[in-house]
């Protein structure tokens, strides 16, 4: 793998899946101890894909056991690794980025920011908050990188969100608005990514609040679900580009999955600065992270064909995003600027270019 040129940077953003979803697989016959936390984590890891990534985006790790050993796998692919626990219980959960040491982005500063909503308004703080219906606190992890040759930076975000309620609006607002203190004064932009638990119901009001704080999301046009020695499956139709789908073990919820398209499962996203002068997405893809080798046959009746694909052999039931960004240079912002139409009020689709919708 050779470094990225010019002013790009490649984000790997997953939930890895916690270790009670491994606890309670192990304990299932057809999956046993291939599928525990430490099993899945290093396979995962170990099937990054053959291109070069910039910074690696983690999810959902609880144990400072189980934390050591991610922050160990990916020193050993020459990442320096920086972690954001929610709080200091040995169950929290914990975000991870990690930064290449071959990577042009070199690490400037780097915190932890707790999730809050001060006197009405969504903000980050940097002491242990709760916010009202979480008991736990949510940290997100937040890390400026600086061009090594340029001197341009850019700030990456890492967070997990509560899956329902107000709370989650709250946690989400909370994230964004590190976007617009990132415009303040010299700007800098900015690329949030994460288990934002997004539903589709909820898509009408997510993208009018992101248009709110700046932001806009890079939607990925494929998923690809990697098999061993042979060409890849490379999926293109919207409805089966999603970023979750469940083991049985989540029982409330595997059937009635196994059904839906992946379209309805959207759950983890990156996003970025609203600005195609300060930074673009020229490319992003969903990536199934395998444990075992697809499921080829016909799904059972009433199952999606895509899910039965991916049904019980992923290394985590969440699917990975990569997420290709120019960042520009001060001096080629005016250039850039020339080329995009002021636009207000709108909401837009990311496929490296704006496009109203």
């Amino acid at each position: 793998m050779s470094t990225n040129t010019c002013n790009n940077i490649v984000i790997y953003s997953q939930n890895v899946s916690c270790d009670i979803h491994s606890q309670k697989l192990v304990n299932i016959e057809e999956f046993g101890n291939k599928y525990s936390f430490r099993q899945r984590i290093g396979t995962l890891v170990n099937g990054l894909p053959n291109l070069f990534i910039d910074v690696i985006a983690f999810n959902e790790i609880r144990k400072q056991d189980n934390l050591q050993e991610v922050v160990r796998l990916l020193e050993e692919k020459e990442y320096s690794v920086k972690t954001y626990a929610n709080n200091k219980d040995d169950m929290s959960f914990n975000n991870v980025l990690a930064v290449s040491v071959k990577s042009q982005w070199i690490i400037e500063k780097s915190f932890g920011r707790w999730v809050a909503h001060e006197n009405g308004k969504p903000c980050l703080l940097p002491e242990f908050t709760l916010m009202e219906g979480d008991k736990y606190g949510r940290c997100a992890g937040v890390i400026y990188l600086k061009h090594k040759e340029n001197q341009q930076k850019v700030c990456v975000v890492v967070s997990h969100v509560l899956p329902f309620g107000e709370v989650k609006v709250h946690q989400q607002d909370a994230l964004f608005s590190i976007n617009q203190d990132n415009l303040k004064g010299t700007p800098i932009p900015t690329i949030i990514v994460g288990d934002l638990n997004r539903f589709t119901e909820e898509e009408e009001s997510f993208q009018e609040r992101l248009n709110q704080f700046g932001l806009i999301e890079a939607k990925p046009t494929k998923l690809i679900i990697p098999k061993q020695n042979s060409d890849d499956i490379v999926l293109t139709d919207d409805e089966n580009v999603g970023t979750f789908s469940p083991w049985p073990t989540d029982d409330k919820i595997y059937k009635t999955k196994l059904a839906q398209p992946m379209c309805e499962s959207r759950l983890d996203v990156q996003l970025c600065t609203r600005d195609a002068s300060m930074i673009m997405c020229s490319n992003i893809e969903a990536r199934a992270s395998m444990m075992c080798s697809p499921n080829e046959s016909q799904p059972p009746e009433g199952v999606n064909h895509t899910r039965h694909i991916l049904d019980c052999n992923m290394a985590s039931d969440h699917i990975a995003l990569i997420g290709t960004y120019s960042v520009s240079h001060p001096s080629m912002k005016a250039h850039a600027k020339g080329r995009l139409k002021q636009v207000k009020d709108l909401t837009w689709t990311y496929v490296g270019q704006y496009l109203p919708v």
